[in-house]
Parts: structure tokens; sequence; C-alpha cells
């Protein structure tokens, strides 16, 4: 994070951050998508779908799903949502993500 947020501190338009969970979350999902796409968009050169069409894309790219069939072969990406990590590496992520909250509590995004 310190990478990006650096590099793009004098022009934060060409940053957008999304977590990977939001991307995937069948709630989220497809409003984190359209936010992608606007975000490409706005990059020249770059024609991204219509902003009406990218739920139905996100469900045929993420949930690999086609007209409401599983297409063949692919995931439907469900199962467990159970973690395997120990709790002092839970510890290490929270810490770590606090210390990102703290350092950067003041930034726009």
């Amino acid at each position: 994070m310190d990478y990006w947020l650096k590099k793009y501190e004098n022009d934060r338009s060409k940053l957008l951050v999304l977590p990977y969970e939001r991307l995937t979350d069948n709630a989220r999902g497809p409003g984190t998508a359209l936010k992608l796409a606007l975000f490409l968009d706005s990059v020249e050169g770059v024609n991204a779908a219509k902003p009406e069409d990218v739920a139905c894309l996100w469900h045929r790219s993420v949930k690999y799903m086609d007209e409401g069939e599983t297409v063949e072969g692919h995931s439907v990406r469900t199962g467990s949502s159970a973690t395997p990590y120990t709790q002092s590496q839970f510890d290490a992520i929270r810490n770590t993500l606090q210390t990102q909250k703290w350092k950067y509590k003041d930034d726009p995004e």
C-alpha cells in the first residue's frame, strides 16, 4: 500500500484501490466492478464497458455464470469462508492494517 499511495500522492485520480473481497462478493461485487469500469474509462485510450453492462460482465467473469447456468468446468466461487490462519497471523494482519489506517488517516481516499 505504501508504494502505491506514495507513487500517486500528488495525483490520486490515477489510483484506485479495491479489496478483492468486495469484488468477489455477491452483494457488493457488481457495484465494485462498476467503480472499476468507471475508473478505467477515465483513462485515455481505454474503453470500458457501458455502465449498464457491467453487472452482467461481472457475473460472467467473476462468478462464471452464463444466463444463470454455471459454465461447465468453472467455479462459481462458493464454499467455506473459513481461513486457515493462526491467531498470531491474524494479530499481525490486524496490526499492519491498524498502522496503515493511522498512517493514512488524513488521506482523502
